[in-house]
Formats: structure tokens, sequence, C-alpha cells
């Protein structure tokens, strides 16, 4: 989860965004197991600001893969 944040962090970066800005983050998970940790790592991020989080179990398509993020940021500026 670290480095999906990692990643996503540099994409709103370079979009002019911020994780503070994510509207929704959609979690797929193949085990329901990873769902608080991933949480605890959203807190690290944004502390105690609300985190828009929903996770839903399914199998992935990407062996050995525990969890698939699906984000939209907004874009505050011009």
């Amino acid at each position: 989860m670290r480095a999906v944040l990692d990643a996503a962090e540099e994409i709103c970066r370079a979009g002019g965004t911020s994780l503070a800005n994510v509207l929704r983050a959609h979690h797929f998970v193949s085990d329901l197991n990873v769902v608080y940790p991933a949480l605890q790592i959203w807190r690290e991020k944004l502390g105690p600001s609300p985190i828009p989080f929903g996770a839903v179990r399914t199998k992935l398509p990407i062996p050995d893969c525990s969890i698939v993020m699906d984000m939209w940021a907004y874009y505050s500026g011009r």
C-alpha cells in the first residue's frame, strides 16, 4: 500500500494536486485482512483527515497481488 500511495502521490503532484484532494479511493482486495493495514497507511499519509475509503473483496487478475486501487482526485487550481 505504501508503494501504491507513493505512486498516487507522485501522479497527483504531477497533476497539480495532492492526496488531500482525493474524492474516491476504491480498494479491490483479494483478502479482507489487508483492509485495516491499508487504512493505517492512509492515516500515515493524511493524518486525521477523512479518507474516502471503500473496499471490495474480489479475485484479482494479477498473481500474488493483494490490493488494486482506483482513485479520483480533484484539481483545485486553474
